[in-house]
Parts: structure tokens; sequence; C-alpha cells
């Protein structure tokens, strides 16, 4: 009975990963004038798991904050092309005990004068919470002792709370913080909080800022996003879900990145490619934009079967998309 159970699941997992496979091409791989660099970045086959990046530019180079699975840590790595990344230097690992912080992962980090802020995501028994460190080289990151600074406390935020993005607001003098939600290991929606010190923080009212919609991108889940403030306006990257497997990059905008967020007409604005090491999905976006070449680069995760790294793609010129949204 036993071997019969095992075989039936087996068949049921194959034809579960052929409908994900034929679903992901739904989509092309990409919209909205972005272009793949067409291989992985950081990382490569039978050199470890990378997921999650978070990148910004800083002194004129980008630094990547990046989680590395088989070491339960997260690492840095420096770049002044965003492809040529120097070796990843651990700066945060897990604890490995039995406590909120066994698995650590998911970090976005921020410097604001001379101290460097990191938010990142703690694991533990199947549930998820946010913790900070702060450090003065940006590679030396000492805990919060009173950590962690954002646990589940609302009904759509279930039994997890990850993947924080912060911006530093400097008219209003505050963090603000837009985090995933819910499951915890592909979080349903986005919720938001602020904070005058990045340890105490204020949630926007009960319900998440963004959650699924009616397209089939995201008419599962949505989650893992990256926000910037760009000529006014608010834009997020986030994951769209179509199912469980299937892993899409999409953009939705507001005018005050609260509430009001509209989705571009062009997701999902990048998708797995066919015959790519992204063959099957691509996950959590970092979105930075040079000026002085108008040109936007995001970096993502990318998944073909087991196996995940960081790619990147890039456009130039402004955001299209949102020009066919105002005159809609």
């Amino acid at each position: 009975m036993i071997v019969v159970q095992k075989a039936v699941s087996k068949i049921k997992s194959r034809i579960r990963r052929w409908r994900s496979v034929r679903q992901a091409y739904r989509y092309p791989p990409t919209q909205d004038g972005w272009i793949k660099y067409g291989r992985p970045v950081v990382g490569h086959k039978g050199h470890g798991i990378y997921f999650d990046p978070d990148v910004k530019e800083l002194d004129g180079r980008f630094v990547m904050y990046v989680s590395r699975r088989d070491q339960n840590s997260i690492v840095r790595t420096e770049s002044g092309d965003g492809i040529c990344w120097t070796d990843p230097v651990t700066v945060l690992r897990g604890t490995g005990k039995k406590d909120w912080e066994h698995i650590v992962n998911r970090a976005t980090v921020l410097r604001r004068g001379d101290t460097w802020y990191m938010w990142y995501t703690g694991q533990d028994d199947g549930e998820s919470r946010i913790g900070v460190a702060t450090s003065q080289d940006g590679i030396h990151f000492k805990r919060y002792e009173n950590n962690p600074v954002l646990i589940p406390a609302r009904p759509f935020e279930k039994r997890s709370v990850m993947n924080p993005c912060v911006l530093w607001d400097e008219k209003g003098h505050l963090f603000k913080m837009w985090y995933s939600a819910g499951e915890t290991y592909e979080p349903d929606v986005i919720g938001y909080a602020v904070s005058k010190d990045g340890i105490v923080w204020e949630r926007y009212g009960d319900a998440p800022v963004l959650e699924k919609g009616t397209e089939e991108y995201d008419k599962l889940k949505v989650g893992g996003c990256d926000v910037l403030e760009h000529h006014g306006r608010y834009l997020m990257f986030y994951i769209g879900y179509q199912t469980i497997d299937n892993g899409r990059i999409c953009m939705a905008f507001s005018e005050n990145g609260v509430d009001g967020w509209i989705r571009s007409p062009l997701n999902p604005v990048l998708s797995p490619s066919p015959a790519g090491w992204d063959a099957h999905a691509v996950y959590k976006p970092s979105i930075c934009y040079r000026e002085q070449e108008d040109k936007w680069y995001m970096w993502y995760n990318g998944r073909k079967e087991k196996d995940e790294f960081i790619g990147v793609a890039w456009k130039d010129g402004g955001y299209g998309s949102f020009d066919r949204i105002d005159q809609a």
C-alpha cells in the first residue's frame, strides 16, 4: 500500500511540474523594453543557491546583499557594471539554534549617514519575523538586542512577515517598509509600516496594501517586492504568482506608495525564458535607476529545477508604461 501511495505521489508531482512548465511560457520572457543579460551574474551550478537580492548604488558602485541558502547566510558583493561581481563576503549568519532566527535570509540594506541598517528575515518552525542589525562599514553587522522588530500581528499576516523593503523619507523623517506576509515559503500579500527609528514600527491599518490580482500572472498571490520613488511616484516591482510554481516579475505604481496601486498594462515585465537558466520561474526583483545613463537595472533570482542564481536585466529611457496608464 505504501509503495502504491509513493508511486501515485510521484506521478502527481510529475503532472504538476509538467503543467507548471507549460504555464510558465504564457507570457514572453520580457516586456516593456526590458532586456535580459542571458546568464547568471552571481552563482553558478555546483556553487550554492543564491536568492532574493537587494542592490543599492553607493559611491558609483553597485552593492548587493543576497541570501545564500546552502550556508544559511546573507552575503555582500560589489560591482562596477552590475554584471561582474566580487567574491561574496558573509555579513550575517543564522544562529543554527532553536530560536526565531535559526535561518536568516531576505534582507534589505539602507545607508543613512555613517550607519548601515539591515532589516532581515529570521525563520524557524514555519514562522518568519523581521529583525534589524547595524554596521559602520556595511560588512560587520551587529544585531539589535531586542529583535525581532516586526512579528505577525494581523490576520492577513498569518504566521509570517518577511522580505522587507525599506526607504528613508527625508521630508517626513520616517523609515517606510513594504513587506511580504502570509505563508512562510511563498508569502501571499504585501503590507506597509512606518518607523521613526527603524525599530518600532506602526502598520498601515489592518489590511495589506497589495493583494492578488484578477489577471493570470498574479491571480494566486503576490510577494517579494522592491519599491523606489521616481519622479514623484512610487514604483513597486513584485513577484506575481499564477500558481505556486509560476513566479514572474510585475510592476505597479502609486501616487503615495501606500494605496491606489495601479498595475502596469505591460505586466508581467519579466518571465521565464524557455531555454534559459531561469526557465521555470523568476523571483524577487531589485531595481536601480542610473540617472546619468537614463537606464534601469533589475537584478532577480531565476530558477530552473532546484537551481537558483542571480541574473540582471536592463531597460533604457523613461518608464513608458506610465504614459499608457495616464492616457487610459
